[in-house]
């Protein structure tokens, strides 16, 4: 996925039915009744699919005696076939419903947590990071352990400290709330009349809290070597829709009601809260409705806008001072960097309609917005964040909100909630610990091996295009070759010496939960302005490697697969039968490898810079086939949310999808012609080869919903999982042979096909 994250996830061979006819010529024996037990160790699940590998062997011994076919017989592939068995449902039509068939079974024994909205492939494989990462930060201190480490596991313990979380009651953010920036609701002192919104912008922002306004550093997407700044419209509370669209309104009562309860339990007025709050909600529906829609954002072009600071701050908002807001960001005094700014200073516009009305109707003297109302808004949205740091009030009060958006009805354990913190704020020396321990260097060569055929692949469907003009194809095939592999982990994440100094600007202390955090956001607040001038290393890149995602970045044009990514059954090894890999990491390879020419990564070059390269013609006709997929999906209901899929909104994924898919079935197909001859058949299934293949892309998609879950996953830029296995395959012809589809099936579009790449 361009930018964020392509996640995948093994369904886990979980059981908890009494023994059950599979269909399939064999019976597992019952397993663990509890999904938590069973992730606690990989090993554990191993086990279980073991014991279904015995009489998978067994059964087969029978019947080969008898058939030609070859089969692999090893325990890692008897393991394999029983995890894959169990997670299909041999009642469904292949070619009616390819995703139940393959996961039905999978849906049926893994309901979702209770403190969960959806449960998917990517969840379980999310959480088996989670423990292991919870198994580094709980370990005993070293004596030689590095600084950066030492600080995580500051934090980690400051967080699993509730005892003096609790002790410590509402002190830390009302103290915090003492300096310059007042919540009037609850400060009788607060003076309107000495109200200043652009210090109070200021002070949010030394704590990495954009609020009316969002500027940061960037690569200039027109000249990939430069940073820039960027100045954009920023988050809100809540997802725009949920202010404006009355079908939202629950949800956002929801959160008027955390608002109200946050106030009162930090002293705020029982008879006044309300009707402060209410003014302070409305100010944030207006800016919702002032926001410039996503589906208006998706254009690569409409978001570049590029201008001085003089000129945006004649033309665009002229009631912001500009120079002093930009001037105290630029002072990275964190990091002994400060850059001077003046008006003649780049910097790239992305949202100029939100600008304009945010000057005019909220900068402006004539305002209809109080200072009381404005700075209640800005400061809860601050509060709002910080109150997770609290006690167990607090915590509550969030939990009854969050119940209401994601229709969990457990709150997750508390390691889980801290160690995820840590992790997502302390990637890099988190990632040395989990290399060091976790992460088998040779998976990088062999996955790398998989690019290179996976690219070449790519490259070899450029050419039978028949609606690219000759002369884009070359250029094509040349950004192909360009693209970048990142694999398992930046080499400097190993260097201790480059982790310390990256992280010897933040303090930490063992019991200040809330002081870690605020330091934290002191530091990253600085961190993106203090590169401003920096030189930009095309070939860098610092994803996280215990992250559970892929990604194409069309600024580097770089695909990078952290560790965490290359785990059963993203990567299955060498001691299981190629296809499952090429079904899996394989079609990651070729989605990331697509996004690089999808509706938007199509407009980049080689280079990573925002350039036409493309001929009229080949754009009008990229144009009519994206159109195929944009209309293919509209049609598809999600009947978990009630509503058809946006094919527009998901075009880019959908793109990817089927174009990866495509791409690692062929490289496939040349790495058996190169080979000779077939790989061994797994046990029990009765699949062949390129049927297994198909069979285990759509176990990375197992996926199920509650409805608030459902609604997330519709806004989302991916379609469903059970649309990305049914919309990508049924445009496959070679997926319709293998599976012998006639046309017409739900998995046999026939003419009605739709191909980009």
């Amino acid at each position: 996925m361009p930018g964020d994250a392509e996640s995948f996830q093994i369904c886990e061979y979980l059981n908890g039915d009494a023994e059950r006819d599979d269909g399939v010529g064999f019976k597992k024996s019952g397993g663990l009744s509890t999904r938590e037990v069973i992730l606690i160790v990989v090993l554990i699940i191993v086990s279980v699919a073991g014991v279904v590998a015995i009489a998978v062997l067994a059964s087969q011994k029978a019947s080969s005696a008898s058939e030609e076919v070859e089969f692999c017989n090893t325990r890692e592939c008897a393991s394999t076939a029983g995890f894959l068995i169990d997670n299909m449902d041999p009642d469904v039509d292949p070619c009616d419903n390819f995703f139940e068939f393959a996961v039905g079974g999978w849906k049926k024994n893994n309901p979702i947590p209770d403190t969960s909205s959806s449960w998917s492939m990517y969840s379980v494989l999310r959480e088996r990071v989670q423990y292991i990462v919870r198994d580094i930060l709980e370990e005993p201190t070293a004596d030689d352990e590095i600084e950066a480490v030492k600080k995580a596991k500051d934090v980690y313990r400051s967080c699993m400290d509730l005892e003096t979380i609790e002790q410590r009651g509402t002190k830390p953010l009302t103290d915090f709330l003492n300096g310059p920036l007042q919540w009037p609701v609850i400060d009788a002192n607060f003076d309107e009349s000495k109200f200043d919104i652009l210090a109070t912008m200021l002070a949010l922002r030394a704590y990495n809290n954009d609020i009316f306004i969002e500027a940061s550093v960037s690569v200039d997407s027109k000249n990939s070597s430069l940073r820039i700044i960027t100045v954009d419209q920023p988050s809100l509370g809540l997802g725009r829709d949920y202010y404006i669209d009355e079908n939202y309104a629950r949800q956002k009562q929801a959160y008027f009601e955390l608002m109200v309860s946050a106030a009162t339990a930090l002293g705020a007025n029982a008879s006044t809260v309300r009707e402060e709050m209410n003014k302070t909600l409305a100010l944030e529906t207006f800016l919702a409705e002032i926001m410039v829609p996503s589906e208006d954002r998706r254009e690569s072009e409409n978001l570049y806008n590029k201008m001085t600071v003089g000129e945006m701050q004649a033309n665009i908002a002229p009631e912001v001072d500009w120079l002093q807001y930009l001037n105290t960001l630029a002072d990275a005094y964190l990091f002994n960097e400060t850059t001077v700014l003046d008006e003649s200073e780049p910097v790239i516009v992305q949202a100029p309609p939100y600008l304009m009305n945010l000057s005019r109707e909220v900068f402006s003297p004539d305002t209809v917005w109080d200072n009381r109302t404005i700075a209640n808004y800005m400061v809860w949205r601050i509060v709002r964040n910080r109150i997770n740091n609290l006690g167990k009030q607090f915590r509550d009060m969030v939990f009854a909100y969050n119940q209401v958006l994601s229709g969990a009805d457990q709150v997750n354990p508390r390691w889980k909630t801290c160690s995820s913190y840590v992790e997502g704020n302390f990637g890099a020396p988190l990632g040395y610990k989990y290399v060091n321990s976790y992460f088998s260097a040779d998976k990088k060569t062999q996955v790398i091996n998989m690019i290179e055929r996976v690219r070449d692949a790519f490259k070899k469907q450029v050419d039978e295009l028949d609606w690219m003009a000759a002369e884009d194809k070359i250029v094509a095939k040349e950004k192909a070759d360009a693209i970048d592999p990142k694999v398992g982990y930046p080499e400097w994440m190993l260097n201790t010496t480059e982790l310390d100094n990256d992280f010897q600007a933040l303090n930490t202390s063992a019991d200040d939960y809330f002081g870690n955090v605020i330091r934290y956001l002191q530091y990253t607040a600085q961190s993106g302005f203090a590169y401003l001038r920096a030189p930009i290393n095309q070939s860098s890149w610092s994803t996280a490697p215990t992250t559970v995602n892929a990604f194409y970045l069309r600024s580097k044009n770089q695909i990078r697969f952290p560790a965490g990514e290359l785990q059963f059954p993203f990567y299955w090894g060498t001691d299981v039968p190629m296809y499952l890999s090429y079904g899996a990491i394989g079609v990651v390879i070729g989605h990331e490898i697509t996004h690089g020419f999808d509706d938007q990564g199509r407009k980049y070059d080689k280079d990573g810079n925002l350039n036409q390269w493309w001929s009229n013609s080949s754009i009008e006709n990229f144009i009519e086939k994206r159109q195929c997929i944009i209309d293919q999906y509209d049609n598809y209901y999600f009947a978990e949310a009630g509503k058809n899929l946006s094919g527009y909104r998901t075009q880019g994924e959908n793109i990817a999808d089927n174009g990866g898919m495509k791409a690692s079935f062929r490289a496939y197909r040349e790495w058996v012609a190169e080979r000779g001859e077939e790989e061994p058949l797994l046990p029990g299934i009765g699949l062949t080869q390129n049927q297994m293949f198909f069979l285990n892309y759509a176990n990375l998609r197992c996926s199920q919903y509650r409805p608030q879950g459902a609604e997330r996953a519709w806004q989302g830029v991916h379609s469903p999982g059970q649309f990305r296995v049914i919309g990508s395959m049924s445009n496959f012809e070679e997926f319709a042979k293998a599976y012998n589809c006639p046309a017409g099936t739900t998995m046999n579009r026939g003419n009605q096909r739709c191909s980009v790449w």
